[in-house]
């Protein structure tokens, strides 16, 4: 190996840790947000510095999956798309009344088990 190879390793590693952290961002704050005693969620996301339409699914998703339900080897939005695919089926489409793409993500069958 040479130095751009280790260079290209380490960066690589980096991108690694970055999405995993990414990940465990969305479920912290989906956990704060959904554990809310107050209600004001947009107000909330204002005060932050977030789009309240994307604090609101992360509280969602989190809400859903609590820790112990959440399949280690899917994403995030592996288990956002299952959230999706629960809604659509129970007839609750998102707020613009259309209906939640289909999941293209490999995994997504696997979380849309957990839903059931």
């Amino acid at each position: 190996m040479n130095c751009h190879d280790d260079g290209r390793a380490a960066w690589m590693r980096r991108g690694e840790q970055l999405a995993r952290t990414l990940g465990e961002t969305k479920w912290a704050l989906g956990d704060w947000a959904a554990a809310a005693a107050w209600g004001d969620l947009a107000g909330v996301a204002d005060a932050i510095g977030i789009a309240y339409g994307t604090l609101r699914n992360l509280a969602s998703v989190a809400a859903r999956f609590p820790a112990g339900r959440r399949r280690a080897g899917l994403t995030w939005s592996h288990h956002a798309e299952a959230e999706r695919r629960r809604r659509r089926r129970k007839g609750q489409e998102g707020q613009d009344g259309r209906p939640a793409p289909s999941c293209l993500m490999r995994g997504c069958a696997e979380a849309a088990a957990v839903v059931e």
